[in-house]
């Protein structure tokens, strides 16, 4: 079975559903839920990762289906992720992996569907004033692709800065500090910036978290590997597969554009590699030509466009419009991470 239209995915979101109680969860981290899917509040939109691989166009409809429940949300977004072994069978995917190592064969496949009042379109004006998304994504793929690691460690050295790993639990006047800093870099962000969440960001077992220090070993830039380790199944036998999204990056304005986000990329790729993860990706503000072209430069490509995915505001070069952001997804999977940063690399 070939589907062939997003309305699809409206058609069978809008059938009527069995009475269900279900309850908003908050979701502390990019990655949230997996699965069952949940209600994302902060974001109004519904969020997972399914735990199958989906086989067939009638198995795609059936996740579309177990997600009706949370209609009673009224989400404005669906956005689901899940491993496919023939793309042809989903329709609304915004963006598309190709695995390799022991995936090789599969892709993940984004499930992206807006509601039409999530989004809110560029006036001519607007579209006149700006370059658009699409061409910013085109002049970097012509940019060198990777940056040597050293390199941008290097660069931290001769500034007086410093690299580390901050260790758990995070001492109570770094929460702070990263809460100053959050706050400096977005007006909104897709988590409540707050003593609270950010403490539970940064002290979760399963997050890498990198940091710059100043001379005064102040916190002044931030980059977070959250690791999962998922299982998945497959025809009833699980499969792990173990990806990490690069996600929460920060840097204090008065010290952006020296390299520490690349920094810290390079680093927390590199012990990704280590534990022989099976992918790594960001997802970059498409407003902000900086933070894409880091990922580019980190040996990153470009996998899709997340539109109107969550809520970030702040500086934007790009005039979009509203408090949710399209998102552009930046991966290196398997085999290109232990090209780049594996031990073969050193």
């Amino acid at each position: 079975m070939e589907l062939k239209s997003l309305n699809k995915i409206s058609r069978h979101w809008g059938e009527d559903m069995t009475e269900t109680t279900t309850q908003a969860e908050p979701i502390v981290g990019s990655v949230g839920a997996l699965w069952p899917a949940r209600y994302d509040a902060n974001n109004d939109r519904i969020k997972g990762f399914y735990d199958k691989i989906v086989y067939t166009g009638e198995e795609f409809l059936d996740v579309l289906k177990s997600i009706q429940p949370l209609k009673s949300f009224h989400p404005t977004r669906i956005t689901l992720r899940m491993i496919v072994k023939d793309p042809n069978i989903v329709v609304g995917d915004e963006a598309s992996i190709q695995l390799d190592g022991k995936w090789s064969g599969h892709e993940l496949a984004y499930i992206g569907h807006n509601e039409p009042n999530r989004c809110q379109e560029e006036t001519e004006p607007d579209m006149k004033q700006i370059r658009r998304e699409e061409d910013r994504i085109k002049d970097i793929a012509d940019l060198k692709p990777f940056i040597q690691k050293n390199k941008a460690l290097e660069r931290l050295l001769s500034n007086s800065m410093e690299f580390e790993w901050l260790m758990k639990p995070a001492a109570s006047a770094d929460i702070d500090n990263l809460v100053r800093l959050y706050s400096s870099t977005f007006d909104d962000y897709t988590l409540p910036l707050d003593h609270n969440t950010i403490s539970q960001l940064v002290n979760n077992p399963n997050n890498l978290v990198g940091v710059v220090r100043n001379a005064t070993k102040e916190i002044i830039s931030i980059g977070i590997a959250e690791r999962v380790y998922a299982k998945i199944e497959a025809k009833g036998e699980p499969l792990e597969f173990k990806f990490a999204e690069l996600s929460d990056a920060a840097t204090f304005p008065k010290y952006a554009g020296r390299g520490l986000y690349g920094a810290i990329a390079a680093k927390l790729m590199e012990q990704l590699a280590a534990e022989n993860f099976d992918l790594a990706y960001g997802e970059a503000r498409a407003c902000i030509q900086g933070v894409n072209i880091v990922c580019k430069q980190s040996g990153r490509e470009y996998a899709g466009r997340l539109k109107k995915h969550c809520q970030l505001s702040g500086k934007r070069e790009v005039g979009e419009k509203g408090k949710y952001e399209n998102l552009n997804v930046w991966v290196v999977t398997h085999d290109r991470l232990q090209q780049l940063y594996g031990d073969k690399n050193e």
